[in-house]
């Protein structure tokens, strides 16, 4: 399975913070919007749900050179269980991860999957 996902992939850990609670929260809702492009971005005949274990490789189209490609891999693994491509992302046992360019105007995230 291979598309490509338009828009700035935002990194969770810049947006998450722990409240004096304890509990974890965002700091703004960017996170929780990608996860809606993300999943209106991804086919329909992607969104299976595999249950065994799979390989992601990601191609990252950054808007600038600021963000740290590791951290944008986390929200990838969200978002890919998030849409139902995955049943969960601990089943991602290899990532292949390259941040090659910056494109201000057209940031995206290629990515493939491949159940093992």
């Amino acid at each position: 399975m291979i598309w490509k996902v338009s828009g700035d992939i935002p990194s969770i850990k810049n947006t998450l913070r722990r409240a004096k609670s304890g509990h974890f929260y965002h700091v703004n809702d960017s996170v929780a919007v990608y996860k809606r492009i993300f999943d209106l971005q991804t086919p329909k005949r992607f969104k299976v749900g595999i249950d065994g274990y799979v390989s992601v490789k990601v191609t990252l189209v950054r808007a600038n050179k600021r963000k740290d490609p590791l951290n944008c891999i986390d929200t990838v693994a969200d978002c890919l269980e998030n849409s139902g491509v995955i049943k969960n992302d601990r089943q991602i046992v290899c990532w292949e991860i390259s941040a090659k360019e910056v494109n201000a105007k057209d940031p995206y995230v290629i990515i493939e999957v491949e159940e093992i």
